[in-house]
């Protein structure tokens, strides 16, 4: 069985606790880091799903303070008017405080006064929200939906609609973001499982209680574990078992942990045990 061409090698290799540790240096370093890939790809695809689906998502977690200008005493600038096919029609306030301001329909001559004042700023146009911060820098979005703002009774309603608002605008970069970020953390995790568990591994050889003699062979016996759980971790997302994302990450993780001390039990991480 451990002849087999790879990738079917590894397919052998992740079935049993035995083939795990058998199969352990079967392959070279690339085939580790396809195996790596592949497997976190795969984990990838219904987390995508996940994230694609979502309805909102809050600005504060991309930006810092990004909704700061909506405070107890500026919010009510925001509950007159209505948004229909994307425009606004309304009448024009402005509610300002020393840290944070709102404006509703301002003139140009006052809406640049607003970007340039170093406060946290939100200024309502006819068919555009603008947010501003005192760095200077600012975010537009489009408005969206039918919304009679008279319904915005108090600030966390309008926190709220406001991040929906953003989010409308967003979503495409909003996704990328956060896939980027997941990506990220999941190739962490598995790395550290891999690689450094990899090392931890190698440094027992000394000892000489394990038949663990390379770190190649290390790595490729953690790369074994770390199939099956990736497997579980994808299909107990696609049967609505697990839909957080850290956890599907986490299972994966924590799996691969568990397989390796099944293989440990069941083979001691010396090859004679094979041959009982």
């Amino acid at each position: 069985m451990l002849s087999q061409k790879f990738p079917f090698s590894y397919v052998t290799n992740m079935l049993t606790p035995r083939n795990m540790f058998a199969g352990r240096t079967a392959y070279s370093w690339w085939q580790l880091l396809v195996i790596v890939i592949f497997l976190n790809a795969l984990i990838l695809m219904p987390v995508s799903f996940h994230y694609a689906g979502m309805e909102t998502y809050q600005i504060d977690r991309i930006v810092d303070n990004g909704l700061a200008a909506v405070t107890e005493k500026t919010y009510p600038a925001l509950r007159g008017g209505s948004i229909q096919e994307g425009r606004f029609s309304g009448v024009s306030q402005l509610i300002e405080t020393e840290e944070a301001v709102i404006a509703v329909l301002p003139d140009a001559k006052t809406q640049e006064a607003l970007a340039q004042s170093q406060k946290y700023g939100i200024v309502l146009t006819t068919d555009k929200w603008y947010f501003y911060y005192p760095n200077g820098s600012v975010i537009e979005s489009f408005l969206s939906g039918q919304y009679n703002l008279s319904q915005l009774t108090s600030r966390n309603a309008v926190l709220d609609f406001l991040n929906q608002q953003w989010y409308n605008s967003h979503r495409a970069e909003v996704f990328v973001f956060v896939m980027l970020v997941y990506a990220a953390l999941l190739y962490l995790g598995s790395g550290l499982v891999v690689i450094a568990g990899g090392v931890t591994l190698y440094l027992t050889r000394k000892a000489g209680i394990f038949d663990l003699k390379t770190f190649k062979g290390c790595v490729g016996l953690l790369a074994n574990c770390l199939g099956l759980p990736s497997l579980l971790a994808v299909l107990a997302n696609l049967t609505g078992l697990v839909e957080n994302p850290i956890m599907v990450m986490n299972t994966q993780v924590f799996g691969s942990i568990l397989m390796l001390m099944v293989v440990l039990y069941r083979t001691g991480f010396r090859d004679k045990q094979l041959r009982k």
